[in-house]
């Protein structure tokens, strides 16, 4: 027999080869898919990853904002600062201010620097301007917060009721649509919200810019309240603190509308009716 040429040998190998590479793709195809997991499933050991969208506010544009305003307070130019205030709270409500070391009520400087939320610090900035530039943003305001005060009581919408408190908080309205947000939250026996509420209200109205928040604050504020509904909510709010110090809640009794005025027993959830009628007269 005579040996075959080297060259023959290797085109008969390589042919035979080519052959083979269908059949061994589609074994390979077959392996992956039976060993591959449903959709949505998660393999073993692997971590589960969630792409979410997100988007980060230009926190160089909103300090440049922040120090434009300061740059007009400082040279008395409150309309303008009050302007730029005014848009941190319409518009910036997820921005951050530059981070800077506080310190806290005990006066213990933070470790970590303290980013303020820009809608916060211009809420307490507008709150610090002298009484004339006051005055005068309550009149650029007023219509705009009376318009929305009265949609949000004639609809009993909370929301629209904090939205308006968070975005005009120097004007009347700011007052009464916390105080509404106060009695809508008794009349459904939220009693923790309702004297938060009530306490923003009178923040708002307080030289110190703070509410009652303990029992003897409270006591103090149901002493000096003028108006029965004033000395109603004192009096049920110093009720919730005590009964919430001793672990038990308190007696649900008449819900408030406005002013104050009982309007019978608050409705059980399972009433399936809602307490009061109407708009609340704030």
């Amino acid at each position: 027999m005579h040996a075959l040429h080297p060259d023959l040998l290797l085109r008969r190998a390589t042919r035979a080869l080519l052959a083979l590479v269908p059949a061994l793709g589609a074994a390979a195809a077959a392996s992956a898919q039976e060993s591959a997991p449903e959709s949505g499933a998660q393999v073993e050991g692997e971590a589960e990853f969630v792409t979410r969208n997100f988007a980060i506010p230009d926190a160089r544009a909103v300090q440049a904002d922040w120090n434009a305003a300061e740059e007009h307070a400082d040279a008395g130019r409150w309309v303008e600062a009050a302007a730029i205030w005014q848009r941190f709270l319409e518009e910036n409500g997820a921005s951050v201010l530059a981070g800077e070391l506080r310190a806290d009520a005990r006066g213990a400087q933070s470790q970590q620097l303290v980013h303020r939320g820009a809608a916060q610090a211009a809420r307490e900035r507008l709150l610090q301007m002298p009484r004339a530039a006051r005055d005068a943003y309550r009149a650029r305001h007023a219509a705009a917060a009376r318009a929305a005060l009265s949609a949000a009581l004639e609809s009993r919408d909370e929301g629209a009721l904090a939205r308006l408190a968070l975005k005009h908080p120097l004007c009347d309205e700011a007052v009464q649509a916390w105080r509404a947000l106060g009695d809508l939250a008794r009349e459904r026996g939220d009693h923790e919200r309702a004297t938060d509420a009530w306490s923003r209200a009178l923040a708002l109205e307080s030289p110190s810019g703070r509410g009652p928040r303990s029992v003897l604050e409270w006591t103090r504020e149901g002493d000096d309240a003028v108006g029965e509904g004033a000395r109603a909510r004192a009096a049920q709010s110093i009720a919730w603190l005590r009964a919430r110090q001793t672990g038990l809640d308190p007696r649900r009794g008449a819900a408030l509308v406005g002013d104050g005025q009982a309007v019978g027993p608050t409705p059980s959830p399972e009433s399936g009716r809602s307490p009061g009628n109407g708009a609340i007269d704030a």
